[in-house]
């Protein structure tokens, strides 16, 4: 039987799905390691066109895709950094008589203002990378280190948001407690929108040759 192009597209939906039987994944895997170009437009999910790639592509997407990580990883350090301001301290003889959120409350919002604008940039960045095809951590660690950032930053912002709150009332200790949740809630949600943290259907899926 000769083997097509359109005969292994036909084929796809199973072996993505993972319910395709040995003999298919295998026909399947064997064809696509022979034609890189339908295995590249499989996993991007895009129709293939016999079209002649423009001179130096593949140079420039290169270049492209190394600036953005460049940018991603300097958002992320900047967003880090801004959002561990709050905790700097200044020390003396006697200990530690000074700490940003509890002395400089408006500094350490101000700090807290830019850290969450670095923290959208880093999103914004890490959505532009989705269109040079590099695939996303597809592991439990990685949803859960976002959840532990997205943690991180609710926790800061209560602490620095405290300060400007007055202490006796009553509903500011279920605010310190429901932020930090609630924000690693919505850090997974954005990882998974930017497509850089896998979904719990996603983490159950089996691992099939295109990574998916």
């Amino acid at each position: 039987m000769n083997i097509t192009d359109d005969i292994i597209r036909d084929l796809m939906p199973l072996y993505m799905a993972g319910e395709a039987s040995a003999d298919t994944v295998r026909l399947v895997e064997e064809y696509l390691a022979r034609h890189p170009q339908l295995r590249m437009a499989a996993a991007e999910g895009v129709p293939v066109l016999d079209a002649e790639a423009p001179p130096h592509l593949e140079k420039r997407t290169v270049d492209h895709t190394r600036r953005l990580l460049a940018r991603k990883n300097n958002w992320l350090g900047a967003a880090i950094f801004l959002t561990l301001v709050p905790f700097s301290f200044r020390s003396g003889d006697s200990g530690v008589n000074a700490v940003l959120y509890r002395d400089l409350p408006g500094f350490a919002a101000a700090a807290v203002a830019l850290s969450l604008v670095a923290w959208g940039l880093f999103l914004l960045t890490l959505r532009r990378l989705n269109a040079t095809g590099l695939p996303a951590p597809r592991s439990w660690p990685t949803r859960l280190g976002w959840a532990a950032m997205g943690s991180l930053v609710g926790a800061v912002v209560m602490l620095v948001g405290g300060q400007f709150i007055p202490g006796d009332w009553a509903g500011l200790r279920y605010l310190k407690t429901g932020v930090p949740i609630l924000s690693a809630s919505l850090a997974v949600y954005l990882g998974e929108a930017v497509h850089r943290v896998a979904t719990i259907e996603e983490l159950h899926r089996p691992t099939t040759l295109l990574g998916k």
